[in-house]
């Protein structure tokens, strides 16, 4: 959604009136990833037990997983972005007390360069220990699925092929198992590759709902509002 303020008023009717517009995008990724989630789940109804593999249906599925991770990504930065603009409050961490605000804004400023990586969940966890607020226990959920969904977004951006062999162990396989089930589309007791059975409706939709999960907690314990949540009611209801 955009936000517009005024940068300068004419004194006169025939003085130009500047407007600035700063855009955020977070609400837009988690619409996405819910979007191709209810898609491939469709799809994946539709075609069930017809076709082991589709196009459509599993680029939905690679489409929730990087969605979320991208609306992750977005709403961290929006917040801290919001704590270092100083010029403007957009009322969205109207909870943050000044020194709170004042820690992300420090934070954010000396880590924006490209040479100053710091880790999303790593983001997370610094804006709450800024603020005073609960930290997450790295050691369950929502945090756990946080840190695997981002590592399936990884592992699928950065995709290299290797050779599977069935009945050969895969770890990183056999923990995506335990959270969802595997595509649809597949026969019961299939050996397919981890990438074949992820992308699917169930993948689909745990992507979703983990970063939702993750980002709710995330607020909560910072106290701020959740304006993803107030977009896509809006846009579930339609113009």
């Amino acid at each position: 959604m955009d936000e517009h303020r005024h940068l300068a008023d004419g004194a006169g009717a025939n003085d130009a009136v500047q407007v600035a517009t700063r855009r955020y995008l977070s609400s837009e990724h988690l619409w996405s990833s819910l979007h191709a989630t209810r898609r491939c789940r469709a799809i994946e109804t539709e075609l069930l037990g017809k076709v082991r593999v589709d196009i459509e249906h599993r680029t939905y599925a690679m489409t929730a997983v990087l969605s979320a991770v991208a609306f992750l990504e977005a709403l961290v930065n929006e917040t801290y972005d919001d704590a270092h603009d100083t010029q403007h409050d957009s009322g969205r961490i109207a909870a943050l007390d000044g020194r709170a605000r004042g820690l992300m804004a420090a934070f954010w400023q000396a880590t924006r360069g490209r040479d100053r990586y710091v880790g999303v969940l790593d983001k997370y966890r610094m804006a709450l220990l800024f603020a005073g607020a609960p930290p997450f226990d790295q050691g369950a959920n929502p945090y756990q699925d946080a840190e695997l969904l981002i590592r399936l977004r990884n592992e699928l951006v950065h995709f290299r092929p290797t050779w599977h062999e069935q009945g050969v162990p895969d770890k990183f396989g056999d923990k995506l198992a335990e959270r969802f089930a595997p595509s649809g589309l597949l026969p019961a007791n299939d050996g397919s590759p981890w990438i074949t059975r992820a992308l699917g409706a169930g993948g689909a939709a745990w992507a979703y709902n983990t970063c939702k999960a993750f980002a709710d907690a995330w607020t909560d314990r910072l106290g701020i509002a959740r304006a993803y949540e107030a977009d896509l009611a809006a846009w579930e209801q339609g113009p």
